[in-house]
């Protein structure tokens, strides 16, 4: 009678293990049909799930499969560089015209002539008397009155032709109008003009072939000295 009695205890343990695993089992198939039905987007489940849910009387937990997003790289704006204004240099007119001389100088002969003093000196008035010459022939072609030397003119010029043999330019001229520093007690307008040639008669038309040259023989300076100092040449215009 007693081994029926445990026979028959184990048999209902048996058959409730049983039960136990079955309904887990059910649960499990139910949690994975969700979570496909979920991916798949699929609303329905099968009959076989809800049954086991009917079977448990309680809704078995559901679960959730989270798609893992890829996050989304926002690039880097890159900098442009905007390039800073390039200032615009700003032109004062002088009262007074200063040109440099564009004409390109003819090639300088290296040979050397010895000469005597009185030669250099009647040499020279006949450089500046040629020179002074083409400059009156050409203003006279202009409807133009004639100019002529003045000591303290002459002077300048050779002043002049003596700084541009190692600097060619016109910073002396102007350098010396800013400093109110020119030797004349007075102007209302001064010019000048400079030039580098091998041969004295080519430089009046080296000025002529150049426009601001030229302009500068135009103008009302009664007194006009032309001074050189070898190949370098220095014309001067003085109106008081």
């Amino acid at each position: 009678m007693l081994p029926f009695f445990f026979f028959g205890i184990c048999f209902s343990l048996i058959c409730s293990l049983s039960l136990i695993v079955f309904v887990r089992a059910d649960a499990l198939v139910y949690n994975v049909e969700i979570a496909e039905a979920e991916v798949k987007g699929v609303s329905t489940v099968n009959k076989k799930s809800a049954v086991t849910t009917s079977r448990n009387k309680r809704p078995l937990p559901t679960k959730i499969v989270a798609s893992k997003a890829k996050p989304t790289r926002t690039p880097t704006p890159s900098l442009t560089s905007t390039p800073s204004p390039t200032p615009t240099p700003i032109r004062i007119p002088t009262s007074t015209p200063t040109l440099v001389p564009t004409a390109t100088p003819l090639p300088v002969s290296t040979k050397k002539v010895q000469i005597s003093p009185t030669q250099a000196v009647a040499q020279q008035i006949t450089v500046q008397a040629f020179i002074m010459n083409e400059i009156n022939t050409y203003r006279a072609s202009q409807g133009l009155s004639s100019v002529q030397t003045q000591t303290d003119v002459c002077a300048f010029a050779r002043t002049r032709a003596k700084e541009i043999v190692s600097s060619f330019n016109h910073h002396g001229f102007r350098e010396r109008i800013n400093n109110n520093s020119l030797p004349y007690s007075s102007y209302s307008s001064v010019t000048e003009n400079i030039a580098m040639n091998a041969d004295y008669k080519g430089v009046v038309t080296q000025w002529i072939n150049s426009s601001g040259h030229a302009e500068n023989m135009r103008k009302d300076t009664p007194f006009v000295c032309v001074e050189n100092s070898g190949n370098y040449y220095a014309y001067e215009g003085w109106k008081p």
